[in-house]
């Protein structure tokens, strides 16, 4: 397995892989997750383009030979002086999972944040999102902001 920053060729892999995430966050948020159409996946595409370009914002990936298996959004924002790395999408393709591909991955996006001067990393996860969670924690991230929605 290879670990290194994605490229323009590995837009398709990415959105598979967003495809899967968005099929297994349908129990978390069905209306969000589900009926993705073609120009989500075409928005999708332009967002990752503009993240492989960005020097705030990295992908990540880890490939089996030459298939992308996971990946890792990270975003670095700024706001009065301090800036923030959130960690913005991950994901590992089911057959990959609980192999401590996660933690590796998020190693790499917190790294990322840290030589760009990021003061703090957050990130957005749903409060069912037990396996998520627990994986977060491990790394030091902690419950601050309690996120509420109603349906209009």
């Amino acid at each position: 397995m290879k670990i290194r920053n994605a490229t323009i060729t590995d837009i398709d892999q990415i959105n598979t892989l967003w495809l899967e995430s968005a099929k297994y966050h349908q129990k978390f948020d069905k209306e969000m997750y589900s009926n993705i159409s073609k120009k989500d996946i075409q928005e999708h595409s332009e967002s990752i383009i503009k993240s492989i370009k960005d020097p705030t914002r990295s992908i990540i990936v880890i490939t089996q030979e030459s298939n992308v298996i996971g990946y890792i959004l990270g975003i670095i924002i700024k706001r009065k002086k301090e800036k923030t790395g959130i960690l913005a999408d991950m994901m590992i393709t089911k057959k990959f999972q609980r192999k401590g591909l996660g933690s590796i991955l998020i190693k790499n996006i917190l790294n990322f944040f840290k030589k760009k001067n990021c003061t703090k990393s957050t990130l957005n996860v749903f409060e069912n999102n037990i396996i998520a969670i627990n994986a977060y924690t491990k790394f030091g991230f902690k419950k601050h902001i309690c996120t509420m929605q109603k349906k209009l």
